[in-house]
């Protein structure tokens, strides 16, 4: 995606799709993309966007992140998700892995959003991804941090550090020790 199309998908989609407090703003993303250490993937049909998926790749990192990943509203439930995650496994098969991470279901506010959050997680086992024994709260929220191995199965600690390079990617020192916590 340019920039352009960036904009228009943060502004249109993403920011209806995530929680507010996981969103990050656009100026920071745009930055980001310019530096290239982070790419903004979207998966079509002729000219109709489908889903997409923004991608935190830290140079010489072996684990990149999948930051945000969503079918767009109307398209959902047709399979485009399943098919966008294997095309993107595919595209960095020559990374260790993409981690992901979902909003821990333990830490839901109601029984709807458990639901929500059950179902997210098993779509991803289901496509592939596994749960890390990794623990992260980034935020102020919490999170089950899932792997799709690439080119080979990581290692728990492998993805926490992997975890560690990606927010150090995108946080100061300061911010990080301020704000998030991995652990094993």
């Amino acid at each position: 995606m340019n920039l352009e199309e960036v904009t228009k998908v943060y502004e249109e989609e993403l920011v209806m799709d995530f929680p507010e407090d996981e969103v990050k703003p656009l100026k920071k993303i745009i930055k980001l993309i310019n530096e290239g250490t982070y790419v903004a993937w979207g998966f079509y049909d002729e000219e109709r966007l489908l889903a997409y998926a923004w991608i935190c790749t830290p140079k010489n990192g072996k684990l990149i992140l999948l930051d945000y990943f969503s079918v767009c509203r109307g398209k959902r439930g047709r399979g485009y998700g399943s098919r966008f995650l294997r095309m993107l496994r595919h595209f960095y098969e020559d990374k260790a892995g993409i981690i992901l991470e979902a909003e821990d279901v333990a830490y839901a506010p109601d029984r709807e959003q458990e639901q929500v959050r059950i179902s997210r997680i098993h779509f991803y086992e289901k496509n592939g991804l596994r749960i890390a024994n990794v623990k992260e709260q980034a935020f102020g929220v919490d999170y089950t941090v899932l792997v799709y191995d690439c080119k080979e199965e990581s290692t728990d600690e492998q993805v926490k550090e992997g975890l560690e390079t990606v927010y150090h990617t995108f946080l100061s020192d300061a911010s990080y020790e301020k704000n998030v916590k991995i652990s094993l």
